[in-house]
Formats: structure tokens, sequence, C-alpha cells
């Protein structure tokens, strides 16, 4: 079993990163994030599209999705 570094350790690590090295990691992080919550989208897109193909949405205007929302 990994044992999972904690937070405060990564980040003592981080800092005897020089500057540039820590750049390049925060750029890394950027794009990867960036690639997870992109991969997640199509997710939601393609669990959406099949929740309406199968009948379980309805339809609703946006002044009722604002009033659900405000309520």
């Amino acid at each position: 079993m990994t044992v999972r570094p904690s937070f405060d350790s990564v980040l003592s690590i981080v800092e005897q990163l020089t500057v540039d090295e820590q750049l390049t990691l925060v750029d890394i992080l950027k794009n990867r994030l960036a690639e997870v919550k992109r991969k997640q989208i199509a997710t939601d897109i393609k669990n959406a599209r099949q929740e309406f193909k199968n009948g379980e949405c309805e339809v609703v205007s946006v002044d009722e999705i604002l009033h659900d929302i405000s309520s």
C-alpha cells in the first residue's frame, strides 16, 4: 500500500525547489488540472445526454430554473 504524503510535507518539498522549478511545477499542475476538468465535463455531458435519451429530464424554462435556484 502506498502512503499518501501530507499536504504540508508536499509544500515543504516544493519549497526546496528552485523558483524556476516551482514555476514549472505550477504550469504542469495547471495543465493537468485543466485536463481533469475537461474529462469531467465530457463525462457530465455524456451522462446528461444519456439521461435525456432515457427521458429522465424534464423541459423547463430559464425562469423556472432561476426560480428554483433562488428558492
